[in-house]
């Protein structure tokens, strides 16, 4: 038995963050975003059909920098990102919604 992926999504985004405390990466960050998405579907007729569309969305985030060095970072976000595709195209692949929340953890190390 296969198992068909009926939706797949690809996006890329550049993200523009402001952070109140005045120290890049550590602490409360607002922003917002910019991108691409490019959606596909199965249709009725089984055939793979998409759209590609651009997107903004505002992001919330908080870093902590950990460590001996405060080098470590671990943090995490929440936002909302709108795909601007016409209704036509949204029909096309049956994409009923044109926002979508988003979540983001990270853990990485500032060099």
């Amino acid at each position: 038995m296969s198992v068909v992926n009926r939706h797949r999504y690809t996006s890329g985004d550049f993200k523009l963050r402001y952070y109140p405390g005045e120290v890049v990466l550590q602490g409360l960050s607002f922003g917002l975003s910019a991108g691409v998405l490019r959606y596909s579907a199965l249709n009725s007729a089984q055939a793979r059909v998409a759209i590609i569309a651009p997107t903004i969305g505002l992001l919330a985030d908080y870093n902590l920098m950990i460590g001996p060095s405060r080098r470590f970072i671990v943090g995490g976000g929440v936002g909302a990102k709108r795909v601007l595709a016409s209704a036509a195209a949204r029909r096309k692949v049956d994409l009923s919604s044109t926002v979508y929340p988003t979540a983001r953890f990270v853990v990485g190390y500032a060099f």
